[in-house]
């Protein structure tokens, strides 16, 4: 399946029930690019607006290109109300922004679903001299009981789990995109909690969720009724992250 489908139909679950991301990693940006006011911001793949909202609401001017449709519309919904939010139908690759105009380019939870070699050549070309890439992502934790037990779970049923996981960025293909590999690179604990219908939202959510037609959900489905049974405490269960950031320049 083309990447940019991948979340076709899974767009209000990835909205209401994806992960938002710690004030201190915005901060951060904000600090390591020393942005202005005035900066002109890129969200490459910015879905259902969840990283851009942070960074509009700032009144920064944020352009976010989105290909995928459902995705796209729900971004625009939350976010048109804001004069500096502009949103466009396109792709990593061929972003349609004018060429040396970005100061910063933001990818949250999205740059692994880019070809690698073309988006940095885009990159270079919209960013202004001096302009800097953060790329960001939620790894889910994988060493509490709970969080174990549902990654096994995922992984008996996963649609592709292995070729979209991604959990040691600071030594992967992604930091390529640096100028001589030179890049920060910070985490931080992020949490949520989930009721039983909360849990299988966050699932269902997950472009590897297999179709909801198919005897493989309805197996997977009895597997996480059963492990929140199992683990909840007082009718919910805790999903812990590691929020990450690189940032530099390319």
């Amino acid at each position: 399946m083309e990447s940019s489908q991948r979340f076709t139909g899974r767009h209000t679950n990835y909205d209401r029930f994806r992960p938002g991301y710690p004030p201190e990693l915005v901060e951060r940006i904000e600090i390591v690019t020393n942005l202005s006011k005035n900066a002109e911001i890129a969200d490459i793949g910015s879905g259902t607006g969840i990283f851009s909202g942070y960074f509009v609401e700032k009144g920064y001017s944020v352009t976010a290109v989105e290909p995928n449709d459902d995705m796209r519309a729900i971004a625009e919904k939350k976010l048109d109300s804001f004069k500096n939010f502009h949103s466009q139908p396109h792709q990593a690759e061929h972003t349609g922004i004018p060429d040396h105009s970005i100061d910063l380019i933001i990818a949250a939870q999205s740059f692994h679903w880019f070809d690698l070699n073309r988006t940095i050549d885009e990159f270079r070309r919209i960013l202004r001299p001096g302009g800097y890439v953060a790329l960001i992502w939620n790894q889910r934790s994988t060493h509490e009981p709970f969080q174990k037990a549902y990654d096994a779970v995922i992984q008996t049923y996963a649609q592709d789990y292995d070729s979209v996981n991604h959990q040691t960025l600071e030594n992967s293909e992604y930091t390529q995109v640096f100028r001589k590999g030179q890049f920060e690179h910070h985490t931080w604990p992020y949490q949520q909690s989930f009721d039983l219908d909360g849990l299988i939202g966050r699932m269902r959510s997950s472009s590897y969720c297999p179709p909801e037609t198919s005897t493989a959900y309805s197996d997977l489905l009895a597997d996480i009724n059963e492990l929140f049974n199992r683990f909840q405490h007082q009718g919910k269960v805790a999903f812990n992250y590691k929020s990450s950031l690189l940032v530099g320049r390319i």
